[in-house]
């Protein structure tokens, strides 16, 4: 079976690049995806469809690469400093928001990349109401998140 290698590509440098084998099934079919993708993009009624598909990917992207900084913070802090760059970088590029529990990784002061329990303590609060209070060990910048009480 014959095999190729391909490259893809990061944002921003080529330690964020991977390498992967790829078969002839494979290839094709990533042909034939790729061609329908550019078609969407190019075409004059698939402009729009194709801008919400590169969305898509990249809140996918996203995910996995936040579920993997929660994975490795404890072990290499700035491997997961870095991709929370880079996911910051795919963020600007496709225009998108960051969905709210990804808010948390950083510092509303301070605007770096804060990791629960390497660069942040988290502590569950009563006083005045039931929050739980981030704080930044970088700038000593303090986020609170009220909680409601279950009824």
């Amino acid at each position: 079976m014959m095999r190729w290698s391909l490259i893809s590509f990061g944002i921003a440098s080529r330690a964020d690049s991977t390498r992967m084998n790829i078969t002839l099934n494979m290839l094709s079919s990533l042909l034939c995806h790729n061609a329908m993708f550019l078609f969407n993009v190019v075409g004059h009624l698939g402009v729009d469809r194709g801008r919400r598909f590169q969305k898509k990917i990249g809140l996918e992207r996203i995910r996995i690469i936040y579920s993997n900084v929660i994975l490795y913070a404890s072990e290499n802090p700035e491997i997961s400093r870095r991709q929370i760059e880079v996911a910051r970088r795919i963020l600007l590029k496709f225009n998108i928001r960051l969905p709210y529990p990804y808010k948390l990784f950083f510092c509303n002061k301070c605007k770096s990349p804060i990791i629960p329990g390497v660069d942040s303590k988290i502590r569950i609060c009563h006083v005045p109401k039931l929050h739980v209070k981030i704080v930044c060990l970088k700038c000593g910048g303090v986020y609170r998140k009220f909680v409601a009480k279950a009824v």
